[in-house]
């Protein structure tokens, strides 16, 4: 019995150990790019955005990257915003989720609030429709969405420039309304 209880702890022992080096190498070779590309900060303002990286922590391998645009300055009554969040994966390749907030509401004179939609985008940036929430998402707000869709093909080309990230094609393909 002992020696059967000393065999398991030692296989404990090892999977422990191959396990938080898979997740070490996994955390380095994934988030330690965006991190210097924000000059060994996690957090860097660039330009109207501001670009975060969350690293994972351990044990998990759930991490991302946050980009939102800085809302200082911007009449938020009248400007809707936009904002990303990219999760990075080991082969390089990225799974993008955007997020639009509308402009804020006035509700009385002390309170104001917003909504924020947000959809996935696919490999050739367009609104992922592979799901039926996705879908729902996006067709519920479709209008929303394609009248701002300036401000998304600005925040994706700017994080562009900042972080190495690849989701496919390089050109947008997004169609916009059509008239009818």
């Amino acid at each position: 019995m002992r020696i059967n209880l000393s065999k398991i702890l030692i296989v404990l022992i090892v999977a422990i150990i191959i396990y938080s080096v898979i997740w070490a190498v996994y955390v380095n070779v994934v988030y330690t790019p965006y991190t210097k590309a924000l000059g060994g900060n996690t957090t860097a303002v660039i330009g109207d955005y501001e670009y975060t990286v969350y690293a994972p922590t351990y044990p998990s391998f759930a991490g991302n990257l946050a980009v939102n645009e800085i809302k200082e300055g911007r009449d938020v009554y009248n400007e809707s915003t936009a904002g990303l969040i990219i999760w990075p994966g080991i082969n390089g390749k990225c799974k993008i989720h955007v997020m639009m907030e509308t402009p804020k509401e006035k509700y009385d004179e002390y309170s104001s609030g917003s909504h924020i939609y947000g959809f996935d985008i696919d490999t050739d940036l367009n609104p992922d429709m592979s799901t039926n929430e996705s879908r729902t998402e996006y067709n519920e707000h479709k209008e929303f969405f394609e009248d701002n869709w300036d401000k998304i093909e600005d925040i994706i080309s700017n994080t562009k420039t900042v972080f190495d990230i690849s989701s496919g094609k390089e050109q947008n393909k997004h169609k916009s309304k059509t008239a009818g």
